[in-house]
């Protein structure tokens, strides 16, 4: 994943004029700002980097988050603790104390509160999806602890995201093994062992359980592609939930097997990327003054 980010960061070069600069905000755990150079630029995309909740960090994205830069967003990426170690509880903790943080300093960066996108990939999209729930429903800010931020979040940018738990690990190939070994090892690594019992994983496992008809959503962009031969289901399966709980949605889909699993942000110099990051842009852009849907 290091070797396959590098060559990500090397991709977004050719984007001239984009400064990176680099800030702690938790004990050991950073983020990146990312923004143009000479530019009052102002209006943020918050990032979600992916990585199956155990790799990754703020610079995975690199490329990518350059790229949106460029297109005159600050962009933030950030760090938050992984599953070799930590459970999703202490990921979820992560993210709203950075969301929290960024609030209290949003003069510091000089941000622009009032114009706020929150992307994911991967299961940064399931963390972008679940922890927009949780700062919207107080029965889970009891479950997780965590006080809400203060964000109004204009859109929603689900990037081939993996938000059925309960499915994220079986194999296409072998049913068996997913469904008694993958998938279990899996949950037990996000929640602990005898996950079954615990109010978070029954309360977190999935959308089903998480989101209701009575919820307040913003747009979604729900983002798949037919390369992506292992995952697309669950962008398939989110939307079809989104349209029966009557939600805003977009999704875009690239019907190609060569866009693969996050193909715009491993790639984002090929026609499809570009194509599709600047329909995220413009989706983007678009839903800014729009109120969420009940």
């Amino acid at each position: 994943m290091n070797l396959d980010n590098e060559k990500r960061y090397d991709d977004a070069k050719a984007i001239k004029g984009i400064k990176k600069s680099t800030y702690n905000y938790k004990d050991n755990l950073k983020f990146n700002l990312y923004e143009r150079e000479n530019a009052d630029d102002k209006e943020l995309i918050i990032d979600i980097h992916g990585g199956g909740w155990i790799a990754g960090d703020r610079d995975s994205n690199n490329a990518f988050c350059i790229f949106l830069a460029n297109s005159g967003f600050k962009v933030v990426s950030f760090d938050y603790s992984l599953i070799d170690k930590y459970t999703i509880k202490e990921q979820i903790e992560d993210v709203f104390y950075f969301i929290n943080y960024l609030t209290a300093n949003k003069g510091k960066y000089n941000l622009d509160f009032n114009k706020i996108s929150l992307t994911g990939d991967s299961a940064g999209g399931q963390l972008a999806l679940l922890c927009y729930q949780i700062n919207n429903k107080k029965d889970l800010q009891v479950l997780f602890d965590l006080k809400p931020f203060e964000l109004d979040i204009k859109s929603l940018i689900l990037n081939h995201a993996v938000c059925y738990l309960d499915k994220a690990a079986k194999l296409r190939n072998n049913y068996l093994l997913g469904k008694f070994v993958a998938i279990p090892g899996l949950l037990r690594m996000l929640y602990g062992k005898h996950y079954k019992k615990k109010s978070l994983y029954q309360k977190t496992v999935n959308p089903l359980v998480y989101l209701s008809k009575e919820d307040k959503l913003p747009p979604i962009l729900i983002i798949s592609s037919l390369g992506d031969v292992d995952y697309s289901y669950q962008s398939e399966e989110l939307a079809c939930l989104l349209k029966v709980l009557d939600k805003k949605y977009d999704f875009y889909y690239v019907n190609k097997k060569e866009a693969k699993h996050i193909f715009n942000i491993s790639n984002i110099n090929s026609e499809e990327s570009i194509k599709c990051n600047n329909y995220l842009i413009k989706f983007i852009r678009e839903n800014y003054l729009i109120k969420s849907k009940m």
